[in-house]
């Protein structure tokens, strides 16, 4: 008999395969985590998967009805679903990503190659209301206000650079009042580091206007340069009860 051969050590090749037609109708779908006491129902939802004329699989997942998540024993609507890609054995396009809950959106689109060793090239869009978000959450007291998130992330996992900017107004939280905020920056992941190449406050207790880079990880430095103006330290000491008042404005 001829010896048994070794095992290969390349890894298993799954057979590409092509679907024709998919529908889905009517689905629908509960999740519940007793222990964390949080559910997810989508109540309808639908589903196509087609072959395109690329040779690519077309998917189509849209949610029918409202659905809601639950946490806590607080709910929050979820007003949208709607995905639309291109997917292959070894490669997807969002051509479109859209959630919609309560008055926020986040819309991303972008296309993720290799599965194995995943290389990106994303897009986020994202306006988030955060009075519906934060008591969801279970922040108290729920913060209020709008933030426009956006961000582009391109490249291998383990070498990712996201650039992202960031705007808020008018952000309250407690008796922080009229925060307006603007945020632009990037982040390597190789590096594990944030260089923020501009970030503004203005606000009732002050103005802030600030540049640098962070480092999140170590070995690594930080460095901020930032410039402070009009001071209300009267205002800050009342926002964060210190327990002094003090009548200034620098």
């Amino acid at each position: 008999l001829p010896p048994p051969s070794a095992p290969s050590s390349q890894p298993t090749q799954i057979p590409e395969f092509l679907i024709d037609h998919v529908v889905v109708s009517n689905g629908s779908l509960l999740f519940e985590d007793h222990a964390a006491d949080v559910a997810l129902s989508l109540p309808q939802w639908g589903l196509q998967i087609h072959a395109a004329p690329s040779g690519k699989e077309h998917v189509e997942l849209v949610l029918g009805r409202e659905g809601t998540a639950t946490m806590q024993g607080r709910a929050l609507p979820i007003r949208k679903i709607d995905v639309d890609a291109l997917a292959a054995m070894d490669f997807i396009d969002f051509q479109r990503i859209e959630v919609a809950t309560a008055e926020s959106d986040v819309k991303v689109s972008g296309t993720i190659d290799n599965f194995s060793q995943p290389k990106f090239n994303l897009s986020t869009d994202a306006t988030l209301a955060l009075q519906p978000l934060t008591s969801f959450v279970g922040v108290q007291p729920p913060a209020s206000g709008t933030i426009h998130f956006t961000a582009k992330a391109f490249g291998p996992m383990n070498s990712l650079d996201t650039q992202f900017s960031l705007q808020g107004s008018p952000v309250r939280y407690g008796e922080f009042q009229d925060v307006n905020l603007s945020v632009e920056g990037q982040y390597n992941r190789a590096r594990n580091r944030v260089e923020l190449s501009s970030l503004r406050v203005q606000s009732p207790f002050g103005n802030i206007r600030a540049q640098g880079g962070i480092a999140l990880g170590e070995p690594g430095t930080s460095s901020v340069q930032a410039e402070v103006q009009h001071l209300n330290l009267q205002k800050i000491t009342r926002a964060f009860d210190l327990g002094v008042r003090i009548a200034s404005i620098g």
